[in-house]
């Protein structure tokens, strides 16, 4: 074995490849040996290398920094600049706030099944998802119009059942049905003193009474009318109760009676007409009967037909 000391070894450019086991060459800037195996390339502590397939022990980084490296995982490190260069999510076990944030008009991702707490959104946010829950005591919106069904195209058929659901012992419902087109309510419905409801910004119904443009009914029956003036057609007498066959009466207009019983009158006036007719029939067996009869051209008068000896007389009174 030779040893050297401060002795200067001068190499020659390797002309021979591959080299022979146990030999150094230098190969241009860069210096070659062979390692049994095959030549290698010894690294130069002073020049700028790219290393490849290295594996680097406790190496300690001082100048320059690490670069912006293509990709890799790192693990153990300390002394990160989180406030930049971090890109991609930081999970929360690692340090991080399990979100990816970027400044301006950029989105943010949040982790699966996130919990918020006294967290404050500055900016418009989408949620997508099947289920959003909410567990708030109140809800407060600055918004004066809410748009529920907003799906990407909107249809009728899109909105059936749509609406609001307040969970009880049952549900209360405030749900849009396309079938029939309205909005069904599947409890009571009760306004506030003083209120109406109405139908094209006209009352219809307060608590008291219906409105003055409620003109058309299908009312089967009613209370106690205690007031009012009827001028609508006149009611069938099939539907006054206990009125008797043909004409009712009224009890204060003039009109004219045919063929009517009165039992126990009482005329209102001082005098009685009696309107001049030829004799008439015979009475039932047991009434008599007061009528008036021409005489002569000059004479009318007052006669009795009534029932003497078993057979009608008439019997002139005046």
């Amino acid at each position: 074995m030779t040893i050297l000391y401060n002795t200067k070894i001068v190499l020659a450019d390797n002309i021979a490849s591959p080299l022979a086991v146990g030999e150094v060459a230098r190969n241009g800037a860069l210096l070659e040996y062979h390692d049994g195996t095959s030549s290698r390339i010894l690294v130069n502590r002073d020049i700028a290398e790219t290393l490849t397939n290295k594996t680097l022990t406790a190496p300690v980084l001082t100048t320059p920094a690490l670069g912006t490296p293509a990709s890799g995982v790192m693990t153990n490190v300390t002394g990160l600049p989180m406030t930049s260069g971090v890109v991609g999510t930081l999970p929360v076990a690692n340090g991080g706030t399990g979100t990816t944030t970027s400044t301006g008009t950029g989105n943010t991702v949040l982790s699966t099944s996130p919990t918020f707490s006294g967290t404050a959104i500055f900016n418009d946010i989408t949620v997508n998802g099947t289920t959003t829950t909410i567990n708030s005591t109140s809800v407060s919106v600055d918004d004066k119009n809410i748009e529920i069904g907003s799906v990407a195209s909107p249809t009728d058929s899109t909105a059936d059942g749509g609406g609001i659901t307040l969970k009880g012992a049952t549900d209360k419902t405030i749900n849009w049905a396309v079938a029939t087109g309205d909005f069904d309510i599947s409890e009571n419905v009760d306004i506030a003193t003083g209120k109406v409801y109405k139908v094209n910004d006209v009352e219809v119904v307060n608590a008291t009474g219906l409105g003055s443009a409620v003109v058309n009914s299908s009312l089967t029956s009613t209370g106690t009318v205690a007031t009012g003036t009827w001028q609508a057609t006149a009611v069938a007498k099939a539907y006054v109760a206990g009125s008797p066959s043909g004409d009712y009466v009224g009890s204060s207009d003039s009109q004219t009676l045919t063929n009517k019983t009165l039992t126990n009158a009482t005329l209102g006036a001082s005098y009685l007409d009696i309107t001049k007719m030829t004799a008439p029939s015979n009475p039932s067996a047991n009434d008599g009967r007061v009528y008036c009869k021409q005489i002569d051209a000059n004479n009318d008068g007052l006669f009795i037909k009534i029932k003497k000896a078993g057979t009608f007389v008439e019997v002139q009174v005046a």
